[in-house]
């Protein structure tokens, strides 16, 4: 995957885009500007919702790292000023991405994260641009 960094931010070429739920054990990667690229993340809650600051939300998930690929999940996840960065899948003999979501919160071993299904369900007429 090329990419290119510029402080802690990254460019990303879009090639596709998911606006489905993904499967629970789905890998991804995540970019923000305090973490930069994190990837081999996994989703272990594909369908989360509740409660966040008082409001009922939908359309989450929570995705946990294993950075050493040992099965086990580790706290390499997103830190507070990530919210608003990409979550996204490399896309096989490609050095583009598929778009999956938007970095929204977490904790610090786990990461929740607006799933693009969600941000259509709110305004249908959003699309992606794809280079």
């Amino acid at each position: 995957m090329t990419t290119s960094l510029s402080g802690g931010c990254s460019s990303l070429l879009v090639g596709d885009v998911s606006w489905s739920t993904p499967a629970n054990g789905t890998s991804v990667c995540t970019s923000g500007i305090r973490t930069g690229q994190i990837c081999r993340q996994i989703v272990t809650d594909a369908s989360w919702e509740g409660i966040v600051g008082g409001v009922y939300v939908r359309h989450l998930a929570f995705i946990q790292s294993d950075q050493d690929g040992d099965g086990q999940y580790d706290c390499t996840t997103s830190l507070p000023g990530d919210s608003g960065g990409a979550v996204y899948q490399g896309m096989s003999g490609s050095t583009m991405v598929r778009a999956m979501g938007i970095i929204t919160g977490g904790d610090s071993c786990s990461t929740l994260y607006t799933k693009l299904a969600g941000v259509k369900a709110w305004d249908s007429s959003v699309s992606m641009p794809l280079n």
